[in-house]
Formats: structure tokens, sequence, C-alpha cells
């Protein structure tokens, strides 16, 4: 994958998705995602990616599972749902999606996924919010 843009995407326990375009996988441009979205103290579940390696110097708690031995725990086994189901999302409805406009689809993923117990306020949120 190199230094190119890539997608992360985290997710609280029981809670919210947030999923973001940052400029490379390397430990600068995570660093400054991590810090900009999640509060020192928290406790983070990753995989063992080396730009994580530092997390538990920087105030949090870090918990690394490592999938070649085939573990999994809580929040990292739900932000693994969350990427089969932008894959799909990808596949079965857009085909294809254009860097240029990947946050927009990030967005709605992500605005899908925190209303998933609301269905009822899905359509009328947005529908609201415009001005009339």
């Amino acid at each position: 994958m190199g230094n190119k843009a890539v997608v992360v995407g985290m997710k609280e326990r029981g809670g919210k998705l947030a999923m973001r375009v940052v400029e490379s996988r390397t430990r600068r441009p995570m660093e400054a995602h991590i810090h900009a979205s999640i509060a020192p103290g928290t406790t983070i579940s990753s995989d063992e990616f080396g730009s994580y390696r530092f997390l538990g110097q920087q105030g949090y708690r870090h918990i690394t599972v490592s999938h070649k031995s085939g573990a999994h725990v809580g929040t990292t086994n739900s932000i693994e749902g969350v990427w089969a189901a932008l894959k799909r999302s990808i596949n079965g409805t857009h085909i294809h999606v254009s860097s240029k406009h990947l946050p927009k689809y990030l967005a709605e993923h992500e605005y899908r996924h925190n209303m998933r117990h609301l269905p009822h306020l899905m359509i009328d949120r947005p529908m609201f919010s415009f001005a009339r």
C-alpha cells in the first residue's frame, strides 16, 4: 500500500463509528489522527500494525490483537465487521469509488452505521436539516 492515502476507522465499544481518509499509513499522520480523535487515557484495541506501537507511551492503554494467531477482541472484531460492510456496500451498490469522492462515501457509511438503531429517523434527520 505504500504511503498513499488510506481509510482509517475507529469504533467505540457499543458506540459510534468514525471513518476518515489520512494521507498515509506512516506514524505521523496516524498519530495526528488518533490524537485529534481519541482522548488520552482511552483504551485502544488494534492489530499489531507498526504505526500503532507508540500508543502505549502516549497516554493510551493499548491492547493489541494478533490476526496471525486468529485472535480477536471486542472492538477490533467490531471494526472488522465495519470494513466488511463497507466493502460489500462499495462492491454491491457503488461498484467503484473514486478517491476524490471517498470522504463522501465514508460519511454515508458512517451515518448509516451510527443510525442503525434509529431507522425511522435515518431519512428524516437529513431532510429536516435542509433549509426550506
